[in-house]
């Protein structure tokens, strides 16, 4: 009977161990509300489909699954901080990779502490080019251009519209900052009249002012 029972744990084992694939967690960060920067809600069952069908085929991870663990954000750095201390104090589960967030101003934050645990940090939402600092977020991956690689385009299309003079009206922020500047070094290397940079104020009246002090055959880029 000992025999028996023994052989038949010993079965059933062998079943398991042949069908069972070791977990990969990632943690995901991404906000559950539409906000001003993204239409969240379909962020997250997005990276759950896409994850879902690389598990389906057998031929990339043969013998591992992932395993996405999902936290609202909010597009919030104090919930994010939150929610990543807590992806990351489970013991049981190592993270292999993060996931988000969705807006640039708490990726940079949540990047920066990621680099401390060695952890890499994949992103298809912000496009701050301040996060191509190697140096300062040195496990932080992104797949998608952002909005520096898009001013050649811009600056292409003044050109060929045969626009000579900008007007560069940015909100402020120190990543929209960065955006303007390198958009307005990229007009003048292309022969365009160095634009102004104006920052839009709480009051739009000044900025409807200003603007108005502005030749009229000056073109306006947002």
């Amino acid at each position: 009977m000992a025999s028996w029972l023994l052989l038949t744990l010993s079965f059933t084992s062998f079943v398991c161990c042949v069908y069972c694939k070791t977990p990969l967690f990632v943690g995901t960060l991404l906000p559950s509300e539409p906000n001003d920067f993204v239409f969240s809600p379909l962020t997250a069952p997005a990276v759950q489909l896409a994850v879902d069908h690389i598990n389906a085929i057998s031929n990339i991870l043969p013998n591992h699954e992932i395993v996405l663990r999902l936290r609202d954000s909010a597009c919030d750095i104090g919930l994010a901080g939150y929610e990543l201390y807590r992806l990351l104090s489970k013991s049981d589960e190592t993270k292999i990779a993060l996931i988000g967030e969705a807006c640039s101003t708490v990726t940079q934050p949540l990047a920066q502490i990621s680099k401390h645990f060695n952890i890499p940090q994949f992103n298809f939402l912000s496009t701050s080019p301040a996060l191509d600092d190697r140096e300062t977020y040195p496990y932080y991956y992104h797949i998608l251009p952002t909005e520096n690689d898009l001013n050649p385009s811009r600056v292409a299309l003044m050109t060929s519209l045969g626009w000579s003079h900008s007007l560069i009206l940015v909100q402020p922020s120190d990543i929209f900052d960065l955006n303007a500047k390198n958009l307005r070094d990229e007009m003048t290397n292309a022969g365009l009249q160095r634009p102004e940079i104006l920052l839009l104020s709480d009051d739009f009246k000044d900025t409807i002012k200003h603007i108005k002090v502005i030749d009229s055959q000056q073109c306006l880029t947002i």
